[in-house]
């Protein structure tokens, strides 16, 4: 079962991201919502998982810049993919931005699950979780 750590700051994000992935993968995953960096630390300190959905802006002008590296130590060996459609580019050249994998604009997600997750790829992850 694919592992995937959601961080958001709006609880609809996590039900259309859910619908999103259900449309795209079936039911083959296990999607965790976080809705503070501290919530996502403690989750990603009680299990693994597969990818990290981390929203780029998040309240009071949190950013990836701020909370990817609280997150780094504890991700193991997750894939990070940053949703927004704005991303500095500075940033992704930094040491710290250098650890997201992909970028995703929200209304392209079904889109990317269905290609990060699709045919061998899926079997393959799957293979390797078990």
């Amino acid at each position: 079962m694919i592992q995937i750590l959601l961080l958001d700051d709006e609880k609809i994000e996590a039900k259309l991201i859910d619908l999103a992935l259900r449309k795209s993968v079936g039911k083959a995953f296990q999607l965790d919502f976080a809705l503070t960096v501290g919530e996502a630390v403690d989750h990603l300190k009680a299990k693994k998982y597969d990818l990290i959905l981390l929203d780029n802006m998040m309240p009071r002008g949190v950013s990836a810049k701020n909370t990817l590296p609280v997150l780094l130590p504890h991700k193991g060996e997750a894939e990070i993919a940053l949703i927004s459609s704005l991303v500095d580019e500075e940033f992704l050249r930094s040491e710290v931005g250098q650890h997201v994998d992909d970028i995703v604009e929200k209304f392209y997600l079904k889109e990317y699950f269905q290609k990060k997750f699709a045919g061998p790829q899926l079997s393959e992850l799957k293979s390797a979780i078990r």
